[in-house]
């Protein structure tokens, strides 16, 4: 079973209350006299503090912003982060490429990008924009650190291929996006520390942070 490298980690501080209960005042002598109300001085009821409401603001795997699976076991996403994407050489920057780098509680550390470059149709010649998407996932085994990539991209024609093996095509985009959420899976292959050993099944759904980060530092 693996041991999934946590990267990230969330941590809650619970407050308890404490508080005792009044003790109870001391039996009046029986004089046989009327007892003589001073000033209606009964001790009032001990208020209990409930903490259940702030043990439930806390969070909980439950408010995951994401899932990952692994070779059918599923892990939930407590931390995703949007870098810039990369505008260096070669890139054709668009305003749907994505730089993700998501954070599992217990599991997995999963990166993915999607981006655009400007690539030549070896049929005629003519250059067209390629999208191509990276997805990367590093797991912590009983052996070690093991990691695991594959990309795909498009060619003129609009149809997905397994970059490193000309001849493999994918029935169509490995992923999709649907408002602030992509999904999608690809079965990836080992790079480290044997290059094509292994090969692991991953599927995901990622939350899109609006705020874009600068993960350079």
């Amino acid at each position: 079973m693996r041991k999934l490298l946590v990267i990230l980690g969330i941590s809650a501080l619970i407050a308890t209350a404490c508080g005792g209960e009044a003790a109870d005042p001391a039996p009046a002598e029986d004089t046989g006299a009327t007892p003589t109300s001073t000033n209606d001085t009964e001790a009032p009821p001990t208020e209990t503090k409930d903490d259940s409401n702030g043990a439930q603001d806390q969070p909980t795997a439950s408010s995951a912003n994401g899932s990952v699976v692994v070779d059918g076991e599923t892990f939930d996403v407590m931390e995703t982060y949007r870098c810039e994407p990369y505008d260096g050489p070669g890139a054709d920057p668009q305003p749907d490429d994505l730089d993700l780098v998501a954070f599992a509680a217990d599991s997995n550390y999963l990166s993915l990008t999607l981006g655009h470059d400007e690539a030549v149709n070896m049929s005629n010649g003519e250059r067209y924009p390629r999208e191509i998407f990276d997805l990367r996932l590093d797991v912590v085994t009983d052996e070690g650190q093991v990691e695991y990539e594959l990309v795909a991209s498009n060619d003129s024609d609009g149809n997905w291929l397994v970059s490193d093996l000309e001849e493999t095509s994918l029935d169509g985009a490995p992923f999709n996006i649907e408002g602030d959420h992509i999904s999608g899976g690809m079965t990836l292959v080992e790079t480290y520390p044997n290059e094509g050993d292994s090969t692991v099944n991953v599927s995901f759904d990622l939350e899109i942070p609006g705020d874009i980060t600068d993960c350079s530092a």
